[in-house]
């Protein structure tokens, strides 16, 4: 219940923020997602899918364009992905020995993307953070393009669905309310087709399937 009300309050914060910014300066509402997705793929704890969902609403009321939201909401979540990945490539291995802290956080999120990735393989990115598979090593062009196809997937649902859903709320006409849902919907759908694809074509993945070339695991 405190989760619920923490998320709502969240999106809440974020769809105010993002109203006062695009009523003065759209730069700065784009600057805003950007920033908040950027931050929210990066690993930090932030308000990215809030501010995909503010942004999409924002987009229905003909406050933004809702290609300009898709295309900002992607590059944000993108370029964080990729500073992610270059921390987990570089340091996040740095110190596991601890028993206690951020060590012993960071192991057990190793070890438990270790595990998805002897599942997934390249898939892992639509399932870990981006500093686990800079550290499982999987390398920076395998990376960049799955993660680039992740990130659009879920700006695709996000943004469209929250479009849908508050041109609904604001009486628009049938198509605005029904195309960005069935649009949204086929993201989903095709993000789970992709998964059960690749677990048919790749049942032992553990073979190293999309890990490559990258720091030996500890």
């Amino acid at each position: 219940m405190g989760r619920r009300r923490a998320e709502s309050g969240r999106w809440t914060i974020t769809f105010s923020l993002l109203l006062a910014t695009a009523t003065a300066d759209k730069a700065t509402t784009f600057l805003a997602l950007f920033a908040a997705q950027m931050a929210a793929w990066a690993g930090i704890p932030a308000i990215g899918a809030a501010a995909a969902g503010a942004a999409g609403a924002l987009a229905s009321q003909g406050t933004l364009h809702l290609w300009a939201v898709l295309v900002v909401g992607t590059a944000g979540a993108e370029v964080g992905s990729l500073g992610g990945w270059w921390v987990g490539r570089r340091i996040a291995r740095a110190g596991l020995d601890g028993e206690e802290g951020s060590a012993g956080k960071r192991r057990q999120a190793l070890a438990a993307g270790e595990k998805i990735e002897l599942k997934w393989g390249r898939l892992i990115v639509f399932f870990v953070p981006s500093w686990v598979s800079g550290a499982l090593g999987m390398s920076f062009r395998q990376f960049a393009t799955w993660n680039l196809l992740a990130a659009l997937l879920w700006n695709v649902g996000a943004a469209l669905a929250a479009y849908g859903v508050a041109s609904a709320a604001s009486g628009h006409s049938f198509p605005r309310v029904v195309v960005p849902l069935v649009v949204a919907a086929a993201a989903a759908w095709a993000t789970a087709r992709m998964f059960r694809a690749f677990r048919r074509r790749h049942p032992h993945s553990h073979k190293g399937a999309g890990v490559s070339g990258g720091q030996p695991r500890a």
